[in-house]
């Protein structure tokens, strides 16, 4: 099956297409999962959400212990952004694994590091020019925390949005609370942290409707949250997802960022996007903020910066967000393999115009979305960007009453046929997200959505 934007490699060469030799779990699996409670603990479940176990991925594919291969929806979260293991990006982690193992962070600096940084500038905005290497995601927003407080003068308080997810440390649930059960463990012990709903249309907290709203949600900030909870000279910044990813892909109306970036220059607060799912062309550019003309002064990022083999993370700013340094890093971060394989990411994003291939298929989505979600009842809204979409699913009726029983069952289908998205059993609605590796080929792409249509008919039968 040719690739039809990235070059051919290595990846596209390897056995192509789903293939599902025994129903999942299969033998070997059930074997694994038998382990589960004597090895990690009775609470450790994988079985009840994955049925199978995984022994091996390559390109846009996932192999499991009994021989099944699947189309991958997932691509590791959002961070294998360049397929799973590519051949080029391998070459480079085991070259600098066996020159340097493991290095810690500027002591002594490596040269890596420099070249990192140098990738980094040429795809940023000019006065994101300061670079803070850090392990991973959670960790890049913790320090991103620490240098919004640091520069507004040690300002306590920072405004985040319902439904964020920013990590699972205290600091990140803090930011943003993106579950109920995690976050009532955590607000009784930090503080320092505001939150405000997101723009979600389709289930707008205020039960308005867009553009008739004229984006209340925004306005509410300052007419309510300021009038009632702390003055503006309080705040160090507002911290937000350019598409909340975790909470299903919600994609916020026109207007509504550059609303809140304009709100943070009049009052002096520091404009945070944190590009760690959106970014490295997830949503059909370099980064999410670019389709807005955002001018953001600290934006967190890892996932897909790490090319999907060495985590790694990195806050790049401006000038003033950096002003008053803070310690940063780590034994682990800022790597120098993971530094180079970061690099050699960045340049294979640039040259195989993965950012726009991701774009293209995102119009295919689109389109192919939107015509399951007229075919099928149980789908009541589609939203996404480039590769990056989510399915949300309803009982039939104008309740919008979340489909919980019904996306178990559906991701189960998926998962039989030959395709693996991501669901997530804990969120309180039914959310079902599409988010392949970037460099996966129409062809095979198309093939996924077929699929996932026919797990959806089957679920409509049964009904």
């Amino acid at each position: 099956m040719a690739p039809t934007g990235p070059r051919a490699s290595k990846q596209e060469r390897e056995p192509s297409g789903p293939r599902i030799r025994m129903r999942p779990p299969g033998p070997k699996s059930r074997a694994y999962f038998a382990q589960e409670a004597k090895l990690f603990g009775s609470r450790h479940a994988a079985h009840r959400k994955v049925p199978f176990v995984l022994a091996r991925q390559y390109g846009s594919l996932l192999e499991d212990v009994d021989g099944n291969r699947y189309i991958d929806f997932s691509s590791a979260w959002g961070t294998n952004n360049l397929g799973n293991v590519h051949p080029e990006v391998l070459e480079v982690a085991q070259e600098y694994l066996g020159r340097f193992g493991v290095t810690c962070l500027g002591w002594p600096a490596h040269e890596p590091m420099f070249a990192l940084a140098r990738q980094l500038r040429r795809i940023l905005p000019r006065l994101l020019r300061n670079v803070a290497l850090e392990l991973g995601g959670t960790s890049a927003v913790e320090t991103t925390l620490k240098l919004m407080r640091a520069s507004r003068g040690h300002r306590p308080n920072i405004l985040g949005f319902l439904g964020n997810y920013q990590g699972y440390s205290y600091g990140a649930v803090g930011a943003g609370p993106v579950e109920a059960s995690t976050s009532a463990e955590v607000f009784n012990l930090v503080n320092g942290f505001l939150h405000v709903p997101y723009a979600y249309c389709y289930r707008c907290p205020y039960r308005l409707t867009y553009p008739s709203c004229d984006l209340w949600c925004v306005d509410y900030i300052e007419e309510w949250v300021l009038r009632y909870l702390t003055t503006p000279d309080r705040i160090a910044g507002i911290i937000v997802e350019p598409v909340q990813g975790e909470a299903g892909t919600i994609v916020p109306p026109p207007g509504y960022l550059e609303r809140l970036e304009r709100l943070c220059r009049k009052h002096g607060w520091l404009f945070t996007v944190d590009e760690v799912q959106t970014g490295f062309g997830r949503c059909g550019s370099m980064f999410a903020f670019e389709q807005t003309g955002l001018q953001p002064d600290l934006v967190p990022l890892a996932k897909g910066l790490s090319g999907g083999l060495i985590p790694l993370g990195a806050v790049v700013g401006t000038d003033e967000a950096f002003q008053n340094g803070q310690p940063v890093g780590g034994t682990f971060a800022g790597n120098a393999a993971a530094c180079a394989i970061a690099a050699k990411n960045i340049e294979i994003l640039l040259r195989d115009r993965i950012p726009a291939h991701a774009a293209r298929l995102g119009v295919v989505a689109r389109r192919r979305l939107t015509e399951l979600r007229e075919a099928h009842r149980l789908i009541g809204d589609v939203r996404g960007t480039g590769l990056f979409w989510t399915l949300e699913l309803v009982e039939p009726g104008k309740a919008k009453r979340p489909a919980l029983k019904a996306i178990k069952r559906v991701f189960r289908g998926c998962v039989e046929r030959g395709l693996f998205p991501l669901v997530d059993e804990g969120m309180p609605y039914a959310l079902l997200r599409i988010q392949p590796p970037l460099t996966i080929s129409q062809e095979l792409f198309e093939e996924g959505l077929d699929l996932l249509d026919a797990a959806l008919v089957a679920e409509e039968r049964r009904r």
